[in-house]
Order: structure tokens, then C-alpha cells, then sequence
């Protein structure tokens, strides 16, 4: 399995002990494009504060790419995790959990699975049907229609989402027009219903 680690610290270096994985380091977002793009691996691992810009925006790359990432987070806040799980990391893992962690997040990655380690749970659980790439109707979303429709599923009404998020009424009505048209359903409620059974909660966003 090739791995592509995206670590500026060395503090990822663990997992380079496993003879069954082929091994490509770089220490920058850059390096870790045109590594990527040279020789796609199996699995991304990126360190969130990679230069220049990043490990997020290389995992949103990356997530352009079709090339599944873990990140590896400076902290255990939910937060962290749930902003990783939207710029489309497949895997979100505490830089401190230890090699064994790390290791098991590149397998079930790697796997096409989906992996949390502590303080990433509460955040996959709301936002695993936002970002996967076989999220089914909420893919065809945007980011600010998931916005409006998280909002919706808590129970706002339009101008109280448009209070929200700093938008006019008419424009939260034309995106609410344009999720119930993408999600296939029939009116607002109907939309409301579905991302409530996902775990669409405006409160992970």
C-alpha cells in the first residue's frame, strides 16, 4: 500500500514501520500535490498544520483528487475534527493517539471505511453524510445550501436562518427551492425530515 505522509514535524514518522506500506514523505503542502499527483497512493496522511497554507486545504486537494486523507489533529476539540470531516478527510486522528491509531485510521481508510479517533466521534457522526464522497443526496449540495438546510433541520423558519447566516430572506427561499429540487423532494419539510435522520445538525457546522 502506498502512503503518502504530509508531515513537517516528523512527529507522523510512526507509521513508517509497517513493511507493508510503500512510504512517501514531504514536509510541505506543495511537495504533497505534486507527489499526489505523480503517483496517487492509496492513503494521504496530513498533519493539520502543514505549510504553507494548511493540511485542510491540502485535504480538500487531495479530496479533488479522489485521493482519500487522514488527518492528523494538534488537538482533540470536535471542533477540529468536524472542520477536517468537511474539508473531506475520510479519517481524523489525534497526533498524540500513537502510532497503533494512526495505523488502524490508514487501514480502515484505505478500506474505503471511515475512521474517528477521540474527540472526532461526535462530529462523524453528524457529518458523515455531508462529506463522504458516497454521501448520496447531500453531495449534490453546496456548502452554503448544507448551511441553510442544517438550520432548517433544527427548526428555524426563513428569516431566522437568513438572521443567521447573515443572508437575505429571498436568497435563503431560493436556496431552500434549490435543495428540496436537488434532494428530490417534495417541499421543505420533506427536506428537513431527511437531514434530520442523517444527523444534519446545524450546531456541527
Amino acid at each position: 500500500m502506498r502512503v503518502l505522509i504530509a508531515d513537517h514535524t516528523g512527529v507522523l514518522a510512526p507509521a513508517l514501520g509497517d513493511p507493508d506500506r510503500v512510504i512517501e514523505r514531504v514536509a510541505d503542502d506543495r511537495r504533497a500535490l505534486a507527489a499526489a499527483r505523480a503517483r496517487p497512493p492509496a492513503v494521504a496522511v496530513v498533519h493539520q498544520g502543514l505549510p504553507a497554507l494548511g493540511g485542510l486545504a491540502l485535504v480538500e486537494r487531495l479530496r479533488e483528487l479522489r485521493i482519500p486523507a487522514v488527518a492528523g489533529l494538534e488537538s482533540r476539540d470536535p471542533a477540529g475534527a468536524a472542520a477536517a470531516l468537511r474539508a473531506g478527510a475520510r479519517g481524523v486522528v489525534a497526533l498524540d493517539a500513537g502510532p497503533a491509531a494512526l495505523s488502524r485510521a490508514i487501514e480502515a481508510v484505505a478500506a474505503g471505511q471511515v475512521f474517528a479517533g477521540p474527540g472526532g466521534r461526535e462530529a462523524l457522526i453528524a457529518l458523515l453524510d455531508v462529506w463522504s464522497p458516497t454521501a448520496g443526496p447531500f453531495e449534490a449540495l453546496s456548502r452554503r445550501e448544507r448551511e441553510v438546510l442544517a438550520r432548517l433541520a433544527q427548526g428555524d423558519a426563513t428569516e431566522r436562518i437568513a438572521r443567521r447566516l447573515g443572508l437575505a430572506p429571498k436568497t435563503v427561499r431560493n436556496h431552500l427551492a434549490r435543495i428540496t429540487g436537488k434532494l428530490g423532494v417534495q417541499d421543505r419539510t420533506q427536506a428537513a425530515r431527511l437531514a434530520r435522520t442523517a444527523g444534519l445538525l446545524a450546531g456541527t457546522l
